[in-house]
């Protein structure tokens, strides 16, 4: 998993309080803001349940909250219960990103609620002894808001996305030789996810996402990415140009005072630009200021009989290092510029 900054748990006594893991919902949900939803452990990060969650019954385990959610999450019982193992006493690493730097805590599953109540910013969490990883979905996104997690921030509004189920297959760390290296998340579809090092290296984190996806990890500069300080997509072009890229930057007539039909037509036209295999980055007015995510895909939830079909876009946001599943309408509103970098193979 690589050299993380250890930090103990007794860091996070004053922080916001966080009682569960979260859980993607369903595509067919549809839940009004502020409602309660339900959070379903009894499924993997890519395979989700139509039928209602199944809750621990209170009488059912010692283990409560987050560790009885673990306990399901990961099937511990059926992974070490025939051994005669004692689950409290199984490892876990927790990770996170806070105050611009990537952190994480080793730990026992029977110490996990301590430390999680206490903890807002945990992103992941990993079974040591097999390194199996699950996601702790950005909270702001999808669990049920509540006044100790108001504070999170997340690159779009809780109601215009979704956290993609998508596998990893591998994590690896980026600068093993560094004090902090960085990350890295491969998953089942070939693409690369790494969480931005700081609030402003959103544009060099996509650059080191593209090199990946392409296969050109060799020309990944840690320190670029640690160092970038509000970055363009026109130096990023530039910068893959001279690695031999060949790439496309599409632009609004009138920028961010362009009309909708505009904007869509723009990022339409990129998806369709590096359908033969090439990347593609966006630059959107988020949430959280100007930002630049990966734009992944486009696909459509139909509706219910007689209703209209509803269209997303698929994206890796370096900010919450997360695969979100975003409204589409939303992400043409807020898109100002695309780059397109193509396959060396394409002719697009």
């Amino acid at each position: 998993m690589g050299t993380w900054t250890k930090v103990l748990p007794t860091l996070f006594e004053q922080l916001p309080v966080f009682n569960g893991v979260g859980s993607c919902k369903k595509d067919t949900d549809v839940v009004p803001r502020g409602a309660k939803r339900r959070l379903d452990f009894d499924s993997s990060a890519n395979s989700f349940s139509d039928q209602p969650v199944k809750r621990i019954t209170p009488d059912s385990s010692k283990y409560r909250k987050t560790e009885a959610s673990i306990i399901k999450l990961f099937n511990l019982e059926k992974k070490y219960g025939n051994k005669g193992v004692d689950i409290g006493g199984v490892k876990f690493e927790l990770q996170f990103t806070q105050h611009n730097r990537q952190h994480s805590i080793a730990l026992k599953l029977s110490e996990i609620n301590a430390v999680v109540n206490h903890n807002p910013y945990i992103s992941r969490i990993v079974l040591l002894d097999s390194g199996e990883t699950f996601h702790f979905p950005y909270f702001g996104s999808v669990d049920t808001p509540c006044k100790a997690r108001e504070s999170v921030i997340s690159t779009f509004p809780r109601d215009m996305f979704s956290v993609e189920p998508c596998q990893v297959i591998h994590s690896f760390s980026l600068g093993e030789d560094k004090s902090t290296p960085l990350e890295c998340s491969k998953y089942e579809d070939g693409k690369y996810l790494i969480g931005q090092p700081a609030i402003r290296s959103c544009v060099s984190s996509c650059e080191a996402m593209i090199l990946m996806d392409f296969g050109r990890l060799d020309l990944v500069d840690i320190d670029k990415i640690r160092g970038t300080n509000l970055s363009r997509l026109t130096t990023l072009k530039h910068d893959l140009e001279n690695n031999g890229f060949r790439c496309t930057v599409l632009t609004l007539s009138k920028g961010m005072s362009s009309d909708i039909h505009e904007k869509e037509t723009m990022v339409l036209k990129a998806l369709d630009m590096k359908a033969e295999g090439g990347d593609a980055v966006v630059s959107v007015d988020a949430q959280i200021g100007g930002h630049v995510v990966m734009l992944d895909g486009f696909s459509e939830l139909a509706g219910s009989e007689g209703d209209t079909s509803e269209p997303f876009i698929h994206v890796r946001d370096p900010f919450n290092k997360l695969r979100l599943k975003v409204k589409a309408d939303y992400i043409f509103q807020i898109s100002s510029e695309v780059l397109v970098i193509h396959h060396p193979g394409s002719r697009t």
